[in-house]
């Protein structure tokens, strides 16, 4: 997998942003209201019994899978408005919607390729999640469709590192995420505390808010990818991002000073009582609406989260400041934890690919802006005269703000693992952050399991 440009991102995405000078227009706007049903790659349930000439005329429907279903999850409900959108913005193709949960999304999606029934449209994320079906075929490769209709003229440079393999692009990009450390400034001013900058100074607020009866992190662990982060941050802040993205990818060894060094630090939050036990049976969530609602002073998790917070009926909203999780005094506490990750793709199996790549090419760009305008992830496409950012939520700019301050970025570990692997990383985090192993068997472990299987 290719390495995220980052600085290029970063110019790339300021100036987009900022900027009224359009692009050139949506590639649904080229949408033919003369497409033949003839290359449509699924059947409305509407079209059983009719004749042939009928569904020769009528309009090509498309089958779309998707796993943003949460019920608060920023992504769910940018995405619903994209969904709420498209029969307007696109009457000459059709889709029909099915959501799955993200815990049972990729079982099902092997299952139905296996089967052959397989979606013609669908999100997924990248790297280690989605080579498995790259290397059986299952997936279209997109460089012919993307010079055709000059796709890499709007999205942002680096955005589809995440899908590209051997060259060939595999996606089209939504949603560039980052893990922002978010911080709940009454209860910081109850503690009588500042928000900590240094690792040192997060131990210090730690002790400060048990003093004061308030839960100081929120580590919810059911899902284990919550917890993960914390481990996958600090070993950032000590490695540095080449050398944490080398080591996932099997060119560097985890059995090393560093990623040793970060364990430590990991337990040593377990040491201070920075979160309490029982969060670490509770899904996202439940841990995120708990936030929300002044039960933990921090949280550290992605972009998505200000959309939840940023709303004016929970108890946070206008108390939440964002900054980059804590340094360590070392080389690399610029790093940045995130980069694009979640893509829509098109089924080799689908006959009518022009049709398809129009489909997914809205849903890409529309979910970019929506989740913009939502505050639960930073654009992976540059935006133009018909996207209106001219009312920001103070928070998206300050995630603008952390991303301009980034001098490099390390895509979530797990999406780069995929798989089993990626399983295997977040429970030996768990089983770190409970103590049943120490900083060294943790590392030794993700060397066996992970790194030279």
């Amino acid at each position: 997998m290719k390495k995220a440009i980052v600085i290029s991102m970063i110019l790339c995405l300021l100036l987009s942003i900022f900027s009224t000078a359009g692009c050139s227009s949506d590639v649904n706007k080229q949408t033919d209201t003369q497409t033949s049903a003839e290359g449509k790659t699924a059947e409305p349930a509407s079209s059983v019994g009719q004749s042939t000439q009928e569904q020769k005329t009528e309009t090509p429907t498309l089958t779309l899978w998707h796993y943003w279903t949460g019920e608060t999850d920023g992504n769910a409900i940018a995405f619903k408005k994209v969904l709420e959108s498209y029969p307007n913005d696109n009457p000459d193709i059709k889709i029909n919607v099915s959501g799955f949960p993200g815990a049972d999304y990729t079982t099902k999606l092997k299952i139905a390729f296996a089967a052959n029934e397989a979606p013609d449209i669908f999100n997924i994320q990248g790297a280690g999640n989605m080579e498995p079906l790259v290397t059986a075929g299952k997936i279209l490769p997109l460089n012919d469709l993307m010079d055709k209709y000059q796709t890499n003229d709007k999205i942002l440079p680096g955005s589809t590192n995440a899908f590209t393999f051997s060259d060939k692009v595999y996606g089209l990009p939504t949603i560039t995420g980052l893990a922002i450390f978010f911080c709940n400034t009454e209860l910081f001013e109850k503690a009588g505390v500042e928000i900590p900058n240094t690792f040192d100074e997060l131990l210090y607020v730690i002790q400060k808010f048990n003093e004061k009866g308030i839960t100081p992190m929120m580590f919810a662990g059911k899902e284990l990818w919550p917890v993960m982060f914390y481990y996958d941050i600090l070993a950032i802040r000590t490695a540095g991002s080449k050398k944490c993205v080398d080591a996932l990818q099997g060119k560097e060894s985890f059995d090393q000073p560093e990623f040793v060094e970060a364990a430590r630090l990991l337990q040593q939050l377990t040491d201070a009582e920075a979160y309490n036990k029982s969060d670490l049976s509770i899904n996202w969530d439940e841990g995120v609406q708990k936030f929300a609602q002044g039960g933990a002073a921090m949280l550290f998790n992605g972009t998505w989260v200000t959309g939840i917070i940023s709303d004016p009926n929970v108890p946070v909203a206008g108390k939440i400041e964002l900054r980059a999780f804590p340094a360590i005094g070392g080389q690399y506490d610029n790093d940045l934890f995130g980069g694009c990750f979640e893509c829509f793709c098109i089924s080799a199996s689908v006959k009518d690919t022009d049709t398809a790549y129009k489909a997914i090419s809205y849903l890409s760009k529309k979910m970019s802006y929506e989740s913009l305008i939502n505050g639960n992830g930073l654009p992976a496409w540059k935006t133009d005269s018909s996207d209106d950012i001219s009312n920001l939520d103070p928070l998206v700019q300050q995630q603008l703000n952390l991303l301009n301050q980034g001098k490099d970025m390390c895509l979530w570990w797990d999406t780069v693992l995929g798989g089993k692997k990626a399983d295997i990383h977040k429970a030996l985090v768990m089983k770190l952050v409970t103590k049943e192993i120490t900083p060294e068997e943790y590392c030794k472990q993700m060397q066996d399991q992970v790194n030279e299987q």
